[in-house]
């Protein structure tokens, strides 16, 4: 009977051990994830400002081609 529950707590200990590997890893990943969010968010902001500046870019470009037609 000893050696059963001896048996037993070492494959408990081995499964807690396998356990705590398992939510380091899920840890981790989810820092991981963070940060490619974040990345993501300012690749979007940095997208949207250089749109904010085409289009400004394309405004001055069209009213001087208005004012300065070809001849």
């Amino acid at each position: 009977m000893l050696i059963q529950l001896d048996a037993i707590e070492r494959r408990m200990a081995k499964a807690d051990k396998r356990m705590d590997l398992t939510i380091k890893r899920i840890v981790m990943l989810e820092k991981r994830m963070e940060l490619i969010v974040k990345k993501q968010d300012q690749s979007v902001g940095a997208f949207q400002e250089f749109v904010g500046m085409q289009s400004k870019l394309n405004k001055y470009f069209l009213n001087y081609i208005e004012r300065n037609p070809i001849k």
